[in-house]
């Protein structure tokens, strides 16, 4: 796996500097992305959350429903700030631990109902993307569930006004030290056709940061 430790350093200083107040409810405050987190669950409820960040995700499906929640993330920082989060709401058969692809690969197959990948994909390297949406696929049981979501395409104009360096074809390091793995809708959808079937995608504004995701509903 590339390093990562820009990332690693962005992330603990973001989640470490993180001092909201608690949801009174969880919510993410997007119909869409609620509505889709539901959509993950079932009676055993058995759900992986890759690069889990603040946590909310998961502990909206998790929330007033038995299971096995488990989540991989790179920001020691965001581990910390999720455990206090899933404490809070008196959810206790939850793990965070940090990791990487690495831990992914640990893990037997058939393991889960339920994966998450939101905005963690277009993150990383295309060689350790795919690496990811192929272990994804290993982890998830017959007919699992899992929530996909990207950042939208950012054209060339837009990529070099951010001041985006181009590292490759269509991939990019951003000043913050985050990589961008940047692609359409199209190929997003041609590469995970090879993995799972998409039972729905859309895309997701957020009104707040004035930006869209493109979010993927997937079966194995």
């Amino acid at each position: 796996m590339e390093d990562y430790q820009k990332a690693r350093d962005f992330w603990d200083k973001i989640f470490g500097q993180l001092d909201r107040p608690l949801p009174e409810k969880p919510s993410t405050g997007v119909r869409a992305l609620d509505e889709a987190i539901i959509w993950l669950r079932s009676p055993e409820n058995q759900v992986l959350d890759f690069g889990f960040g603040s946590g909310l995700l998961l502990l909206i499906l998790a929330y007033g429903h038995p299971g096995k929640y488990h989540g991989i993330e790179l920001s020691e920082e965001a581990c910390r700030l999720t455990r206090r989060l899933f404490k809070h709401y008196g959810i206790l058969n939850a793990l965070f631990e940090q990791g990487s692809i690495n831990g992914l690969r640990q893990i037997p197959g058939d393991s889960y109902d339920a994966v998450i990948l939101s905005n963690v994909v277009d993150n990383l390297f295309p060689e350790d993307g795919k690496s990811v949406i192929e272990e994804t696929s290993r982890l998830l049981k017959p007919k699992g569930r899992c929530f996909f979501k990207v950042n939208d395409y950012v054209d060339n104009d837009k990529a070099e006004k951010l001041g985006f360096k181009q590292i490759q074809e269509d991939f990019y390091l951003e000043p913050t030290g985050l990589y961008l793995w940047n692609l359409s809708i199209d190929e997003w959808s041609s590469l995970l056709q090879k993995h799972f079937k998409v039972v729905r995608s859309e895309d997701v504004f957020f009104e707040k940061a004035q930006q869209k995701n493109r979010l993927f509903l997937l079966e194995r």
